[in-house]
């Protein structure tokens, strides 16, 4: 079983902290061309316990379409939000902050994956912000960024209320950022 989620009015699929721990696992799913986040991970309640997402393989696509949403791809909300994606495809999604990826208070694992061709204000493929409850993590291993007509707009990565710049070309071993800084 692929799952499809594509074409929602919001986002395509939405995992909600709750009174227990709440995880999904989803195999080569395609998530693609829904307005809102292709996924959106809300972790903001402090009276409840983690959410959590886990993709294996896949394509996130074209997500993000309103133009209004953080994290055209994946969207991380909350100190109790989670997500690892290993083998994913983050291709052509957009955002107002983190045209793949957006975590702001959460915490994201991206293995052996691509971010080719997504776009946002701050950080066309990734940006990583804090929230009240505290700052964020995000760590990339083996993640090919693109190069020439393949990069993220205007730039791979923005960091922190101070939106400090990286941008990586094609293959990278290893990234780490938080709130504050990658290394």
């Amino acid at each position: 079983f692929e799952p499809i989620l594509e074409g929602n009015a919001g986002p395509g699929l939405r995992v909600e902290a709750a009174m227990t721990s709440t995880y999904a696992k989803l195999y080569d799913p395609t998530i693609a061309d829904n307005a809102g986040s292709g996924a959106f991970i809300d972790g903001r309640n402090p009276m409840r316990y983690g959410a959590s997402l886990v993709l294996e393989g896949g394509r996130i696509s074209g997500n993000g379409t309103s133009g209004a949403v953080d994290g055209g791809g994946i969207m991380l909300d909350g100190y109790a939000a989670y997500a690892e994606a290993d083998g994913v495809s983050f291709e052509a999604n957009t955002g107002i902050r983190g045209g793949a990826i957006a975590t702001v208070g959460g915490y994201c694992y991206i293995y052996d994956s691509s971010l080719y061709g997504n776009a946002a204000s701050a950080g066309g493929a990734l940006f990583v912000g804090e929230d009240s409850s505290g700052g964020s993590y995000c760590s990339l291993r083996d993640t090919d960024w693109g190069q020439g007509p393949t990069a993220n707009q205007p730039y791979d990565v923005a960091v922190g209320p101070l939106l400090l710049v990286y941008d990586f070309q094609g293959l990278v071993p290893y990234v780490s950022c938080n709130d504050h800084s990658c290394s």
